[in-house]
């Protein structure tokens, strides 16, 4: 979105190839918030080192399509 910011007035927001939304990209952060919450539950019987590598994973995954939230989940984990 940063990319966006500079070079457009007016941004679409695209999920499996259909326009979702347009609209300026003030508005749309508005409207639709500056971040994501995500919540997982692992069973029972999941041990230690699985729920590590999964979430170690998964912020591998969320920094390689924004490296900057790489602060704000060390931030979060405290």
């Amino acid at each position: 979105m940063h990319e966006a910011e500079q070079i457009c007035d007016r941004v679409a927001i695209l999920i499996n190839g259909r326009v979702i939304v347009v609209g300026k990209i003030e508005d749309l952060r508005n409207k639709y918030g500056q971040g994501y919450s995500i919540s997982i539950f692992f069973s029972s019987s999941a041990n230690k080192q699985m729920i590590e590598k999964v979430v170690a994973d998964l912020k591998d995954k969320v920094k390689d399509q924004n490296p900057e939230v790489d602060s704000k989940l060390a931030k979060s984990e405290n």
